[in-house]
């Protein structure tokens, strides 16, 4: 479902829109995890038919529980290939209470991913891990974090 505000320029042959522009765009599909459902506050769709998006916040949701939030500065997102790509202060929050921040990240709902490169954050209530890049499996609930991989650990704060 997509609730939309257009804007049409007329650059293509014959008059044609060659962009189109979206106030309030919406995205909602379902994936194999749940229902997924993907917000900004500006869309740009292309000839290529991708969405050039600003100011977003994308959830998976099972039932009314969300399983996981991301918001990002801006982003693209690739519905034939079911991809999200979000830059700019990414933050990740899961159900369960963990948080990842990355400046970069990609969220695959065929594969069930996200995946992240160029820094990467996971706090949770008595941890923090960081590292270079995160795989992790919103199927599973694991999250594999690679490259210079530094922690650190709150005793007494519900860890060791």
């Amino acid at each position: 479902m997509c609730i939309a505000l257009f804007f049409l320029r007329a650059d293509g042959a014959f008059g044609l829109p060659a962009e189109v522009q979206i106030s309030g765009f919406t995205v909602s599909e379902r994936g194999k995890e749940g229902y997924w459902r993907i917000q900004a506050a500006e869309a740009t769709y292309s000839e290529e038919m991708v969405a050039v998006l600003i100011d977003v916040h994308a959830r998976l949701l099972d039932g009314d529980r969300e399983k996981v939030s991301i918001i990002g500065n801006r982003g693209r997102y690739l519905s034939d290939k079911s991809l999200l790509i979000l830059e700019g202060d990414v933050e990740i929050q899961t159900y369960t209470g963990y948080r990842f921040t990355a400046p970069r990240m990609e969220w695959n709902s065929r594969e069930s991913t996200i995946k992240s490169q160029g820094g990467v954050k996971l706090t949770g209530s008595w941890f923090m891990v960081l590292g270079r890049k995160l795989n992790y499996s919103i199927t599973s609930s694991v999250a594999v974090i690679t490259g210079d991989v530094r922690t650190r650990w709150t005793i007494g704060a519900g860890g060791l």
